[in-house]
């Protein structure tokens, strides 16, 4: 194996990885967020205070959504950046 091989399998190994992180990340906030809601509907947390923790939540998860769609750029970058390395012939 060359190097440009190695580290195309490699960036799509930490490419997936980020990915099932930032979809176990999706999960477990969603999960927070249905949690919430119940325990503010439950505790009587009027309508005001309600929309500011909607808003915080929305910024929330646009942060996530920015931050996910950064780093797989990034991760695009570096697959272009490598894809001629292979396809190239050694001077001879």
């Amino acid at each position: 194996m060359d190097i440009s091989t190695i580290t195309k399998d490699y960036t799509r190994l930490q490419k997936q990885s980020l990915n099932n992180l930032f979809d176990t990340l999706t999960l477990f906030q969603d999960h927070a967020e249905k949690t919430s809601r119940y325990w503010a509907y439950q505790m009587g947390v009027n309508n005001n205070a309600q929309a500011a923790v909607d808003q915080y939540r929305a910024v929330l998860k646009q942060g996530r959504d920015d931050a996910r769609k950064l780093i797989n750029e990034g991760f695009t970058n570096v697959e272009v950046s490598f894809a001629g390395i292979g396809s190239k012939q050694p001077a001879e």
